[in-house]
Parts: structure tokens; sequence; C-alpha cells
């Protein structure tokens, strides 16, 4: 096919595309909303933050260091916490003007000296999810602590802070008591060593192991940006994909089919429009994500030009797609059929992460999951030029195959109306 009549399609098919700005507009503002929208929910400053109500009838130590266990990051980033009567906290809790009330009983700080059952009564807000699970969890985890320091330390930790409880002692915390308090500690670990103790591992480090990635940690906003991405891809690939109807309608392939051309210098400039509108798409796509999310501006060319392959492969596959179909809106209709399944599954509503294992194993091995799954490789730093080198000879020999299969069926059935 003659590289001129390749460009002058492609041509053909841009102008088209420009005389139509709203078409064009949708396609390029796809990544800035999402871009927008994930970065707005991964901006410093995000973080949920509420209020936790303490009324402690004990007014102990003990009682003052769980309110005070709140007011210590990491908690005190997410919580402001007040202190007050408890008839004052349930009406605000009814207001539901906090996140949480904490209860702590009359003789709380005494019954964990003697380790004896004590209760504590966390209210919760119904409208909040996050917050009030949060200090739950928390509070689980302290009485976890608690009961093993209890069951290492023995009598002789809660005989002192007894003692410190009662006398307000400042200097009860001596030299010679943390030494042996200390000693005490170690003798019991040795002692419950042999049962506590995990079994030792053998590590073996791999001498070509890959060097540590200086790429950012991927986050939920970082790893679901990919994911939206591809989604828009594939909502362009099948706009793109239905050209072919309106080509056959203003009888193009007729007279494509009668020329000495033939029909693969025009599905071949078709897909060169295609490659440079998602080439526009593509780079504002990692602009984006570069500026938003961290990712690295001297790994976005390449992540560009992948996107831009995939996109080019997705359009020929719905292509081949719209080519069997047997009318323009049957068309539509097998082409949604193929995109939604693809996406859902193909990990762009949800990332592969937040998915379950057994989803996530096939999600990876439908076409567009294995081609998302590269480009988060390459943003993330964590493939090698070997692996890149091998995914675009994958994409262009399955860009072959089908580019073989939509020529011969667009000069057979599709072009004759049959």
């Amino acid at each position: 096919m003659a590289t001129s009549f390749v460009l002058a399609a492609a041509g053909k098919d841009l102008r088209r595309r420009i005389r139509d700005p709203y078409a064009m507009l949708l396609w390029l503002g796809i990544p800035l909303v999402i871009g927008t929208l994930i970065g707005a929910i991964n901006r410093e400053g995000a973080k949920p933050r509420g209020v936790l109500l303490v009324a402690d009838h004990d007014d102990s130590f003990l009682s003052h260091a769980v309110a005070t266990s709140f007011a210590q990051k990491p908690m005190s980033d997410f919580f402001d916490v007040q202190t007050l009567a408890e008839s004052a906290g349930r009406a605000r809790m009814n207001e539901g003007d906090a996140s949480a009330l904490l209860v702590i009983p009359h003789g709380f700080g005494r019954a964990l000296l003697e380790d004896e059952p004590a209760r504590l009564d966390l209210v919760r807000n119904p409208s909040q999810r996050i917050l009030p699970a949060m200090a739950e969890e928390s509070l689980s985890l302290m009485t976890e602590a608690v009961f093993y320091a209890q069951r290492i330390a023995g009598d002789r930790l809660r005989e002192k802070l007894h003692a410190i409880a009662e006398s307000a002692d400042e200097n009860a915390w001596t030299e010679s008591f943390v030494s042996d308090f200390s000693v005490e500690i170690r003798r019991t670990i040795e002692r419950l060593s042999k049962q506590l103790s995990p079994l030792l591992l053998d590590v073996d480090v791999e001498a070509d192991a890959k060097p540590a990635s200086t790429a950012p940690a991927p986050g939920f906003a970082s790893l679901f940006f990919p994911s939206m991405i591809f989604m828009a891809l594939f909502f362009m690939a099948q706009g793109l994909s239905e050209d072919v109807w309106r080509e056959k309608t203003d009888g193009t392939l007729r007279r494509a089919l009668a020329s000495p051309r033939g029909l693969g210098g025009l599905l071949a400039g078709k897909l060169l429009a295609a490659a440079a509108l998602l080439a526009a798409v593509a780079a504002l796509a990692v602009s984006i994500g570069a500026m938003l999310f961290g990712f690295h501006w001297a790994d976005a060319p390449l992540a560009a030009v992948w996107l831009v392959a995939a996109g080019v492969v997705l359009t020929a596959l719905l292509t081949l797609a719209q080519l069997f179909a047997s009318s323009q809106r049957a068309g539509h209709l097998l082409s949604n059929t193929l995109v939604f399944p693809l996406t859902m599954i193909g990990g762009s509503f949800f990332p592969f992460e937040a998915m379950p294992a057994w989803m996530a194993a096939i999600g990876r091995k439908t076409p567009n999951g294995w081609a998302l799954e590269q480009f988060k490789a390459i943003l993330f730093e964590r493939a090698s030029a070997g692996e890149v080198a091998l995914g675009f000879l994958a994409l262009a020999a399955v860009l072959g195959l089908v580019f073989a299969a939509c020529q011969a069926r667009l000069a057979g059935a599709f072009a004759r109306n049959a």
C-alpha cells in the first residue's frame, strides 16, 4: 500500500474528527476530569477527621492514659479529643456533633491494675463509618497490649503501678527499679522464647535482583488512576471502531474496494488517525499522572507510547467485532457486550489490588488487563527494558493478525453488504 494513500486516509479521518469538537473535547477531557477528581481525593489534608468525646468517671492515672493515647500520633491526625461529662457527651452524640463517645467507668484503673475484667463503653455515631471504626479498633489494640504486658511483666509491674497510682510519686521510677524491672522482663522473655520464637528462616538473595525502585510507593489513588485511563482508552476505541459503518454508509468502502489501492490502505489510515488521537489523550493523561501522583517525568514518554500502542490494538479488535455485526445498531450492542465485561474484570472499574484474588488472576489474563499491568509496571518502574520490548512485540503481533482479519472481512462480506 502506498504511504501517500495511508496518510491521505488518516488526514481524512482526522479532519472529520476535528469537525466534531464535542467528541474530541470529551475524549481529551476524560483524563483531565479523572485526574482532577482522584487528585482531590489523594491531596494532603483530605484525611477524615472527627471529634472523640471522653467521659472519664475514674479520673485515675490509667484512665488518663487511655484518653491521652488518642491525643498522640497517629491518632491525633484523625481525632480531636475533648473531655466532658457523660450527660453532655451523650447530648452532643444525639445531635451528631462527634464521631464517638468513650465512657470510662469508675474503678477502671483499679480493675486494670488487679487484672480484673474492666468495661469501656464506646458510643458510635451511626452516620459515620470510618472514624468510629478506627476508635473501636484502637481500643481493641490497647486491650491486647495490656493483656500481653500483664502476662509478661507479672505481679511486679502491677504492684509498682498500683503504688504509683495511689501515691502519685513522681520519683517512683528510680534507676534501681527500672534496671531491676528490665532484668525481670528479659528473664521472662528468655523463659518463653522456646514457645514464642519463630522458626529460623533461610533467606536466599538473588544476585541479579532488580535495584530498588525510586518511584513513589503506589497508593490507592495512584493505582486507581491507570485503571481509569484504560477505561477511557476502551471507550475511545469503541467510538473509533464504529467509524467503519459511516464509511460503509457513505459508499467509501465500495469505492476503495474497486480502486487499485484496495482496502488495506484505508484501514491503515484509520488506525493511523486513531493513533494520533490516542497520542493526544495519552500525553495529557501521563502529564496529569506525573503532576498529581509523582510519577517520574522520565517515564512519561514510554508510558504514553504504550497507551497509544494498546489503544490502537483495542481499536483494531473492536473494529473486527463491528465487521461481524449485521447492522450499526447491532455493532454498537456487540461492542458494548465486549467492552463492559472486559473493563470490569480487566481492572478498569477497580484496581486488581482491590479485587478478590481469583477475579484479579482472571482479569490479568484479559487483553486489556495484561496491557494495564504493563502500563503500571512502566509507571511504577517495575518493568525491565527486555520486558517492555517483549510487550511491544506482543502488541505488534496481535495488531498484525487483527489487521489481516479486518482487511479480509472488509474486502469480503462487509463491503459488499453481504
